[in-house]
């Protein structure tokens, strides 16, 4: 059987870049100069970034907005996207691969098309 098409998604599988996302709350109080709480990764994973801001408020004592604490975050997934994410080991030359073997390939994700598309150039894909 030919394979006809894949659909990679983008977030630890062609990008190493799971741990951005399992560490964004950290990386940010620290960004504030603030020691994060040991157990802030558990608490932070069911909430949405504006919930996650508002506790950043209400348990850190952040003064900023909750918008100004989002925006500060998106800051901080952008300059990871377009300046710091690596392909995991092997990406390039399995694409490249599927591409001499005239495979379609698509991307699925729910980073912003931006980031993907800034990361995705920089690597080389």
């Amino acid at each position: 059987m030919k394979i006809k098409g894949a659909i990679f998604d983008l977030d630890g599988v062609l990008l190493d870049s799971m741990f951005i996302w399992d560490t964004l709350g950290e990386t940010y109080l620290r960004s504030q100069g603030i020691k994060p709480r040991d157990d802030v990764r558990e608490t932070l994973r069911p909430m949405s970034l504006f919930q996650a801001a508002e506790y950043f408020r209400d348990e850190y004592g952040i003064i900023d907005s909750v918008q100004a604490i989002i925006d500060g975050i998106n800051r901080l997934v952008e300059h990871f996207y377009f300046d710091l994410v690596e392909t995991k080991p092997g990406v390039i030359a399995f694409l490249d691969k599927l591409k001499k073997n005239n495979v379609k390939m698509c991307i699925t994700t729910a980073t912003d098309r931006c980031m993907v598309d800034a990361a995705l150039k920089r690597n080389g894909i």
